[in-house]
């Protein structure tokens, strides 16, 4: 698959609802709604980035899109669902070890994708610290990543494409996250809870990053 960095760029495309919560990185959200509106989502994307730049939250925010029947409205029960967590159609994985991924926990993987969806017409599987994945897993996941069923989406994270296996990396869309300002940071977390100033910057002192911040002040 041919790969692609982001590169800052007006917005030119419709902006589905989900979308305008990532403000911040507003290449990596015009990227995803080019690719909305175009019709052409890459069956698997790396975002790399630092801690905290809303990798997460365009996880999130790109399966609302595709997983909701309005396009990603935020606001009907798919999105509240994709939002808390509890969508059984967004599978999101992260390491069982401190050494990284268990090969159990890739072929779990690969044989709950060959089941159908259970709400909508897509799955979505986060794999967060794909950096973890050592040889024996990403083995086990490389084909699956290369030709997934059409109903199938993953999204990889890590902090950067050379932290991961170049095999991995050569199957995924590319998509870079710039690194936040305190300032953003702090906006950021003020944007998704009722938080004074004084409390964002406090909470981001405690956790490091933003959605970390949020679930501390929740």
């Amino acid at each position: 698959m041919t790969q692609e960095s982001t590169h800052t760029m007006q917005n030119t495309y419709p902006l589905p609802q989900a979308l305008t919560r990532l403000q911040d990185q507003p290449q990596v959200q015009n990227l995803l709604a080019r690719a909305l509106h175009e019709h052409k989502l890459a069956h698997a994307y790396l975002f790399v980035g630092a801690p905290g730049s809303g990798k997460g939250l365009a996880a999130k925010a790109l399966a609302q899109c595709v997983l909701c029947a309005q396009g990603g409205d935020a606001a009907c029960d798919d999105c509240i669902r994709i939002s808390r967590g509890t969508h059984p159609d967004v599978h999101v994985l992260t390491p069982a070890s401190a050494n990284g991924y268990l090969i159990e926990q890739i072929r779990q993987l690969i044989a709950d994708v060959s089941l159908a969806p259970m709400r909508s017409t897509h799955k979505i599987y986060v794999i967060d610290r794909a950096d973890l994945l050592r040889e024996n897993s990403a083995n086990a996941l490389l084909k699956t990543i290369e030709e997934p069923p059409a109903d199938t989406i993953f999204i990889l994270s890590a902090r950067s494409s050379s932290a991961v296996l170049p095999t991995i990396v050569s199957r995924c869309q590319v998509v870079a996250f710039r690194t936040l300002t305190d300032a953003a940071a702090k906006a950021a977390i003020m944007r998704e809870i009722s938080a004074t100033e004084q409390e964002a910057r406090i909470a981001l002192a405690a956790t490091g990053t933003p959605g970390r911040a949020v679930e501390f002040l929740q």
